[in-house]
């Protein structure tokens, strides 16, 4: 996770983003992915917020952390939030907020879908909370296969 946060920091700093990642896991865990795509879900949530973010002023905050039998990853921007009518909509295909808003004009609405798909796929789910005019918190929780504690996995 560390490597892949630093990728997206140096990634995202060069477009003039501020990005911070925060690990606050209490023991280390595995879970069992393909992180090609996890990635793959975690750069569509990134890009999204990027596509849809201000452009002078995109700040995106990053935190792994367990909550029960998950790991859970938070992804929180301060865009434009997501309108409360529209949340239960933005995983479904080809669904796009507003064309208006989007500073990317080949976007196909398809990320956000791919992402819950990709998530799902590894037994994990994705969530969002969001506020318009604050941002938005994505949350992509994967299940825990065995945790270390006092240097043995359980």
């Amino acid at each position: 996770m560390a490597d892949l946060m630093e990728e997206l920091k140096l990634e995202l700093e060069e477009k003039g983003c501020r990005f911070e990642y925060t690990n606050k896991m209490e023991f280390d865990c595995i879970v069992k992915i393909d992180g090609k795509r996890i990635y793959q879900a975690i750069r569509n949530i990134i890009g999204n917020a990027v596509k849809y973010g201000p452009e002078d002023d995109l700040s995106i905050r990053a935190e792994v952390y367990q909550q029960g039998e998950y790991v859970c990853i938070g992804i929180k921007d301060n865009g434009p939030g997501i309108p409360e009518d529209k949340l239960p909509y933005i995983f479904d295909r080809f669904y796009r907020i507003d064309t208006e808003r989007t500073k990317d004009l080949m976007s196909t609405g398809l990320g956000l879908s791919i992402a819950r798909e990709l998530v799902e796929a590894h037994g994990g789910r994705i969530t969002v909370s969001s506020v318009e005019n604050e941002g938005s918190c994505f949350t992509v929780s994967l299940p825990v296969s065995k945790r270390l504690r006092d240097g043995v996995y359980q």
